[in-house]
């Protein structure tokens, strides 16, 4: 399939292939399934990621805020897909130097993530380092700094200590 096609790609770091194969396998969702779908949406999900990799980043929130209307639409407010899309826009408003908006779209990814998964789970954890790196950026050190340590202490205990996520946000921490 042309989805499993992309996920090759960018596992080899070719994003501007995998971009590719995500387009035509988009074609075929909206022709098979339509735009109000789930599945669809994952492909703009998909399609966004890529443009993200490739620095294209109005793009990427462009494909990004395209899912996020379908999941709430198709699957509602509280789904973790939906967390997942608002967290993907939190990032790019982030890059973007756009810190007050990516903190709110943290904040609605964690509200439904909390809800979905707890506190001790690693995309929660996840959500809790982005949000605690903007903070930081804001100013409001104090605040990310503890954010940044309850991501770093939860992926430490449910990832391990190789994670490469969890090095990532360490290195945040050490910012």
């Amino acid at each position: 399939t042309y989805n499993g096609m992309a996920n090759c790609c960018v596992g080899q770091g070719n994003h501007q292939r995998a971009l590719e194969f995500n387009e035509r396998a988009l074609q075929i969702r909206l022709a098979v399934l339509g735009e109000e779908h789930p599945d669809t949406a994952s492909n703009y999900n998909n399609i966004a990621n890529c443009h993200d990799a490739l620095g294209s980043h109005d793009k990427a929130l462009e494909y990004y805020e395209r899912a996020l209307k379908i999941y709430l639409a198709m699957v509602g407010e509280q789904h973790p897909d939906t967390a997942m899309a608002y967290s993907n826009i939190a990032n790019i408003y982030e890059t973007q130097g756009k810190y007050d908006k990516a903190l709110g779209s943290f904040e609605r990814a964690l509200k439904i993530k909390l809800a979905a998964y707890g506190e001790q789970h690693p995309s929660t954890a996840m959500t809790k380092g982005g949000m605690g790196g903007v903070l930081c950026k804001l100013g409001r050190k104090a605040e990310g700094k503890a954010l940044l340590e309850e991501c770093v202490n939860v992926m430490a205990a449910e990832l391990g200590e190789g994670h490469p996520n969890l090095e990532f946000y360490r290195g945040r921490l050490a910012e």
